[in-house]
């Protein structure tokens, strides 16, 4: 009785749950993979959770990466990209692309859907310990000065790929972004910063080699 006279009085005041409270993750997605080389397979899985907006508005959506394991006889669950707006399965690519035995993971996705959107991407490994940050890019992107121009982000696009220029086996990082001058709009850079990263052995990592301004 008495959850009943609370469960009236909650909707006859029209209470309800504070904005920002978050329902529980959805996986969307999972993928089986060994990415530590171990005898068993973990799950990476696309993980989206829904959190109430502020003054009764729309849900926020949100998407991010993370690695189920068993290590020493228990669940680890680990989260392995930002948490972001927009992250779709067809955007995460697994392979060993550094060609050192092991798989990799290559996602991208960005935040906010007009405009110079923040694009964000990265190269992830797990040791079945712990996750392995091989390469990112995220904001904040600084403003940069060419031909004595200032030039400030306006959108990117980052694909994995074998480029001839990089002299190694394996697959090259090939970011391009797009620089705007103060004047130029949204929707229209003047110049494509392009830069190119590939894996260096002594640093573990992906590294830039590379870089090219180009007219958009």
């Amino acid at each position: 009785m008495r959850r009943l006279i609370l469960a009236l009085t909650i909707a006859a005041c029209g209470l309800s749950f504070p904005a920002g409270a978050a329902a529980a993750p959805l996986v969307v997605h999972s993928w089986r993979v060994n990415l530590d080389a171990d005898a068993h397979m973990e799950h990476v899985q696309l993980v989206v959770s829904d959190t109430a907006g502020a003054h009764a508005g729309p849900p926020v959506r949100t998407h991010w990466l993370r690695i189920v394991d068993r290590v020493a006889g228990r669940t680890v669950t680990v989260r392995i990209s930002p948490m972001l707006d927009h992250l779709q399965a067809r955007w995460v690519t697994f392979g060993d692309f550094d060609v050192h035995g092991r798989l990799q993971i290559f996602y991208h996705g960005f935040d906010g859907g007009a405009g110079a959107v923040p694009v964000f991407a990265g190269i992830r490994g797990w040791t079945g310990t712990g996750k392995r940050l091989f390469w990112s890019y995220a904001p904040p992107y600084p403003p940069l000065m060419h031909d004595g121009h200032r030039y400030r982000y306006d959108g990117a696009s980052v694909a994995l790929e074998n480029l001839a220029t990089a002299g190694t086996p394996g697959l090259e990082v090939h970011l391009v972004q797009d620089e705007a001058r103060p004047a130029d709009p949204d929707c229209c850079p003047s110049r494509l910063l392009i830069r190119n990263y590939r894996f260096t052995p002594s640093a573990g990592a992906w590294t830039l080699f590379r870089t090219v301004w180009k007219p958009a």
